[in-house]
């Protein structure tokens, strides 16, 4: 397999905040899918939640090229974590054709945070 991309991005928890109090309900259906949007709802932890997608969504654009722009949103890149808890990438609607475009046969995932950051690096192989 050939690197597609690399995308990395650093996200403060601080912004995350300011901008869900200005915003509240908004931010969360800009920068959610369906799926993310109903997990927020239950989650006890509703800053660190949106600061790790922000940060994954932002990473995947730069992997993928386009930054989030050219039929390419928020809501239609999802983070989820497998079994084992790993992170994953799920692309949904219109990315489905930059798959399918581009040959992209995986998608790397790594996430970390500490009390003031979120770090997201995404790699994409074809």
């Amino acid at each position: 397999m050939t690197i597609f991309g690399i995308g990395t991005d650093i996200v403060s928890l601080k912004r995350i905040e300011r901008i869900k109090k200005k915003f509240k309900y908004q931010f969360y259906k800009k920068i959610l899918s369906k799926n993310e949007y109903q997990e927020i709802i239950k989650n006890n932890h509703p800053i660190n939640f949106l600061a790790n997608r922000f940060a994954i969504k932002e990473a995947t654009s730069k992997a993928l090229g386009t930054g989030i722009q050219q039929g390419i949103f928020f809501k239609h890149i999802e983070l989820y974590y497998d079994k084992l808890g790993k992170p994953k990438i799920n692309l949904l609607k219109n990315n489905i054709n930059i798959l399918n475009q581009s040959k992209i046969k995986s998608i790397h995932v790594s996430l970390t945070h500490d009390e003031l950051y979120t770090f997201a690096v995404v790699v994409i192989e074809t």
